[in-house]
C-alpha cells in the first residue's frame, strides 16, 4: 500500500443561475498529517483553492450533518449517493458537491493508514521533544 494517496474527484458548485459549475478536484493524504485531508479545487493558477481539515468530518458527513467551523459536511438531500461540503462562514459560504463512493475510498485508506501513521508521527515528535528538553 502507498504511503500516500491521492483521489481525482468532479466536484460541482450550485451557480445563483441555477446552473452548476463542475470543477476537477483532489483529495490527498499525507503520512506526515495523517489525520487531515487536503483538498483541493480548480485547474491550478491563482484559481486553485486548497482546504485541509480532518478527513474524519468526511467519513462522518458521508451519513449525517458535521462540522460546526469553516468546514460543514452533509449527505446531499436525495438518494444519499452525494455530499455536500460547506466551506467558510456559514451565510458566506462556498457549497461543493461531490459523488459519495470516491470519498467513500478515500476515508477507507486513511482509516485503514491513520492508525499506522499516527505511530510513525507521535514517535518523531516524543524523540524532538525530549531533544528539546535536553538542551533546555
Amino acid at each position: 500500500m502507498p504511503d500516500s494517496c491521492c483521489h481525482a474527484v468532479t466536484a460541482s458548485m450550485p451557480l445563483p443561475s441555477g446552473h452548476r459549475l463542475r470543477i476537477p478536484a483532489w483529495m490527498a493524504y499525507d503520512p506526515q498529517d495523517c489525520l487531515a485531508v487536503r483538498m483541493t479545487f480548480g485547474l491550478g493558477g491563482p484559481e486553485t483553492a486548497t482546504w485541509i481539515f480532518a478527513w474524519d468530518l468526511l467519513a462522518r458527513g458521508l451519513t449525517g450533518a458535521v462540522g460546526l467551523g469553516d468546514v460543514r459536511v452533509t449527505p446531499s438531500a436525495g438518494t444519499g449517493s452525494r455530499l455536500l461540503i460547506r466551506l467558510g462562514r456559514p451565510g458566506q459560504d462556498a457549497r461543493v458537491e461531490l459523488d459519495a463512493a470516491p470519498v467513500r475510498r478515500f476515508v477507507s485508506f486513511a482509516r485503514e493508514r491513520a492508525p499506522l501513521d499516527a505511530r510513525t508521527v507521535r514517535s518523531a515528535l516524543d524523540a524532538e521533544l525530549s531533544r528539546i528538553v535536553e538542551r533546555a
